[in-house]
C-alpha cells in the first residue's frame, strides 16, 4: 500500500509523511486544538459487547507522533446527541473534527438504539449555527450519503451546520474497512498545516491508497458559499444551492 503522498507531496506538504513521524512537534494549523470528539453509539444489544472506536482513534496522536486528544461520549437518542453539541457551543470547545460513529441505513438514519434512530432532518437541526469555526464533521456510519438522498442531506447539513466539511459513506461497509479508511483519512488530516484547505487532496490520497470501493465521500463547503463538491472516486460534481 502506497503511504507517502507521492502524486500530492507537492501540494499538501514539502514534508514527507514518513519524516513527519521523526519530527517534533509538527506546526501548528490556524490555532486548531488538535481534538477530535467522539459521540458513538452502542453496537450491539447484547450488554457484554463493549466494542468501541475510541482506541482506535487514540493511536491517530501515535501514528503522526502528536497528542491528538480524545474525547468521547456515548449516545443513544437524538436527545443525547443535541446536549453533547450544546455543550461544546455553551463552554466554546473548538474541535476540528467531531466523528458520529454509528449504525446507518437505506433511509439515511443512525440507528442509536434498539428503537431509536436519528433523522437526517434531526441531524441538521442538533448542528445548527454550529461551524462558527472551521469544522468536519465525520459520520462513520453505512448509508447516510446514499443516492440524492445523501447527497441532498450532505448539502442541507453544509447549510445549516456551517460546518466545512461533512464526510462518510455512501453505502454499506464492514468494519475493518471502515476503521482503515477512517483512521487513514484522519491521520492525514492532522499530518498537514491547514487541513481545510487540503481536504479534496486529503480525501484523493486515501482513495488512491485504499482502492477497495468503501463507497467513502466528503462535501466540502464551497469558497463562496453556495457551492458544494461531493468528491466520489477522485470525480468531483459541483451543485447550486
Amino acid at each position: 500500500m502506497i503511504t507517502n503522498f507521492k502524486k500530492y507531496e507537492n501540494k499538501l506538504t514539502d514534508i514527507q509523511p514518513d519524516e513527519m513521524l521523526n519530527t517534533s512537534p509538527l506546526p501548528d494549523f490556524m490555532g486548531f486544538e488538535r481534538l477530535i470528539v467522539c459521540l458513538e453509539s452502542y453496537w450491539s444489544y447484547n450488554i457484554f459487547n463493549n466494542f468501541s472506536m475510541k482506541p482506535y482513534l487514540e493511536n491517530i496522536g501515535w501514528m503522526v507522533k502528536e497528542r491528538i486528544e480524545i474525547a468521547h461520549r456515548f449516545i443513544d437518542c437524538e436527545l443525547g446527541l443535541r446536549y453533547y453539541i450544546n455543550v461544546l457551543m455553551q463552554d466554546q470547545i473548538f474541535p476540528p473534527v467531531i466523528y458520529i460513529s454509528s449504525h446507518g441505513n437505506p433511509l439515511g438514519n443512525l440507528e442509536v438504539s434498539y428503537e431509536g434512530e436519528i433523522t437526517p432532518e434531526e441531524l441538521c437541526e442538533a448542528f445548527r449555527g454550529f461551524g462558527t469555526y472551521p469544522v468536519l464533521v465525520y459520520f462513520s456510519s453505512c448509508d447516510l450519503f446514499k443516492g440524492e438522498k445523501g447527497k441532498h442531506f450532505a448539502q442541507e447539513f453544509l447549510k445549516i451546520s456551517g460546518a466545512a466539511a461533512v464526510a462518510g459513506f455512501s453505502q454499506k461497509v464492514n468494519v475493518i474497512d471502515s476503521i482503515i479508511v477512517d483512521n487513514m483519512f484522519l491521520s492525514r488530516f492532522f499530518m498537514v498545516p491547514d487541513p481545510f484547505s487540503s481536504l479534496s487532496l486529503i480525501y484523493e490520497s486515501v482513495i488512491e491508497d485504499y482502492r477497495i470501493n468503501t463507497g467513502f465521500t466528503i462535501f466540502v463547503k464551497g469558497n463562496d458559499n453556495s457551492q458544494y463538491s461531493a468528491l466520489e472516486k477522485q470525480s468531483v460534481i459541483k451543485t447550486k444551492i
